[in-house]
């Protein structure tokens, strides 16, 4: 057998392999042949307003082999309708092909059927990845504040950074007892954490944001506010880790 003839099983896998390259670079829509598990996943992140190149390069970095040719149903893969396979060639087919009578041969073009083509897409990754770009956007709300090498004396310093007016407004707007402030201004005060928690609990700023302490003290963009539920807990569920 010559080795170097073409067989349709090899001309299938490198027409799979071209669809997929395709597919992941220049398809319109990208979730057109995704399957339903695929969809609502993709569905469950609609907030971060993905384009058809982000949702290609996701799909990409998730995917995984084999690409398959052949009639399919599977919710958690991308399936490309394809029909059939071209090839052209010169010569005797006999000498193209190992098995000429595999294709359908009209001159120097030969066709063979290759209904479709799968793609599997690893749905846990998938996820993982969404939940990263969450995490990666919502980040950006967050900044620190004082760090932990501050230990005991982050509540008593944040008071400190804390002008008279602020305070006011925290008493008038936030109901913040104005005995706190003293509480908070020594450690050794019996008060002391108690009167940290009401605060940190508590404390929105003129500007909107808020305080949240985790090792570091954290201030809080009013922008978290805006962003969806869901996302705000994947956040947080990641930023404790």
């Amino acid at each position: 057998m010559n080795e170097q003839k073409l067989t349709v099983e090899t001309a299938m896998e490198h027409e799979s392999a071209n669809i997929a390259d395709a597919f992941f670079s220049y398809f319109d829509n990208p979730l057109q042949f995704a399957g339903e598990n695929i969809r609502e996943i993709f569905e469950d992140f609609e907030g971060l307003e993905l384009d058809d190149q982000d949702i290609r390069w996701i799909l990409d970095s998730v995917c995984e082999d084999p690409r398959e040719w052949g009639i399919f149903r599977d919710d958690n893969a991308i399936i490309i309708p394809t029909g059939e396979i071209e090839i052209q060639f010169e010569g005797k087919p006999e000498d193209f092909f190992e098995d000429p009578d595999d294709w359908h041969i009209d001159g120097n073009l030969a066709y063979c059927t290759m209904e479709s083509v799968l793609i599997p897409i690893d749905l846990e990754k998938l996820q993982a990845e969404l939940e990263d770009r969450v995490f990666n956007r919502l980040i950006d709300h967050v900044g620190i504040l004082l760090s932990d090498s501050r230990g005991v004396y982050i509540p008593r310093d944040f008071v400190d950074l804390l002008s008279p007016e602020e305070k006011e407004y925290q008493e008038r707007k936030n109901g913040i007892d104005p005995e706190t402030w003293e509480d908070l201004s020594d450690p050794e005060n019996e008060n002391y954490w108690e009167a940290w928690q009401e605060l940190e609990g508590s404390f929105v700023s003129e500007n909107g944001t808020r305080i949240y302490q985790n090792g570091d003290l954290y201030e809080i963009s009013k922008e978290m506010d805006k962003e969806a539920p869901e996302f705000v807990e994947i956040f947080w569920e990641r930023f404790m880790q």
